[in-house]
């Protein structure tokens, strides 16, 4: 699924359906957080902040969303993760 694809789907299902994280596949948790703060696409990283996600789960080549931003570039959304509580110190994943 694109990533812009991806953002449609979460943006119907948080808006609309009002439908937490917990609810959607784990996949949603582990991968679209770290794609998107990796790609610099700030609406859906705030989104899945402010739905909850887990800003220091790990998993794949990303290790976390924190990494994958600081690997990106993407200052904002470095500045995002940190605020909501994104563990400095974890290691590991391909950008850790």
């Amino acid at each position: 699924m694109g990533l812009s694809r991806l953002g449609s789907l979460l943006r119907l299902v948080f808006q609309k359906e009002e439908i937490s994280l917990t609810r959607l596949p784990k996949w949603v948790t582990e991968v679209a957080l770290q794609i998107a703060s990796d790609q610099g696409h700030e609406g859906i990283v705030k989104l899945l902040l402010d739905s909850n996600a887990d800003v220091n789960i790990q998993g794949g080549e990303y290790g976390t969303a924190l990494q994958a931003a600081s690997f990106g570039g993407n200052e904002a959304i470095v500045k995002m993760l940190i605020d909501s509580n994104a563990d400095i110190t974890i290691q590991g994943g391909f950008y850790g």
